[in-house]
């Protein structure tokens, strides 16, 4: 795997006592396939732009390899839920401080759901299976909830290599130790036929 990195640290952090509270919004994550595939991650380069200490935003430059046939497969994006001093709550189903998702593949936006889940055993099969929050027992607000999302969409992948843009926002996360701090997973992409990333960039923009 080739790696270009300018931090050596996948935490984005800056130390500085200001906030009154620790506050955890959200961390950045890999395209997963929710069905075993084939399918390999050629190369990524990731951009994150800290925007006013306010929010980062994210941008993701893909290249998949198909070695077979044309195929559709359902991706997902695992967004894990706020916790500390925050209001866990979802706004209009989606995560409370995630915004402007949006994934491209090979110059078509793609249309995406999202669902919530409890755990990792949210596939069925290759089908997402998410809960009903009107009938789930567990946390739904406050400063911890019982769930996360996945963003998920179905993705037709031609043969050869396809090109994936893939954006959102997230608030900065805080603490009484440091001013912003904002985390990003690799390990998800493992998911992916060559267990690995071939190719990888960061850049990051301190505004």
């Amino acid at each position: 795997m080739k790696i270009h990195l300018s931090i050596v640290l996948l935490m984005l952090t800056c130390y500085a006592a200001m906030a009154n509270d620790g506050a955890f919004f959200a961390k950045g994550n890999q395209l997963i396939p929710i069905k075993e595939t084939d399918i390999s991650v050629r190369k990524e380069i990731l951009t994150l732009k800290k925007v006013r200490n306010k929010f980062i935003e994210v941008t993701v430059y893909y290249e998949f390899y198909n070695p077979g046939r044309d195929k559709k497969l359902t991706v997902g994006f695992e967004a894990f839920s706020p916790y500390g001093d925050v209001d866990g709550a979802p706004k209009n189903g989606k995560h409370p401080y995630m915004r402007d998702f949006k994934v491209q593949l090979n110059n078509s936006i793609l249309k995406y759901n999202v669902a919530h889940v409890a755990d990792s055993l949210y596939n069925k099969n290759g089908t997402i299976k998410s809960l009903d929050l009107a009938k789930f027992q567990g946390s739904k607000s406050g400063n911890e909830v019982d769930f996360y999302y996945v963003y998920h969409f179905e993705a037709n992948f031609k043969k050869g290599i396809n090109v994936v843009k893939h954006t959102y926002n997230y608030d900065v996360s805080g603490s009484i130790d440091y001013n912003y701090d904002f985390e990003y997973v690799l390990t998800a992409a493992n998911r992916w036929a060559n267990k690995q990333i071939d190719d990888f960039t960061l850049i990051i923009d301190l505004g």
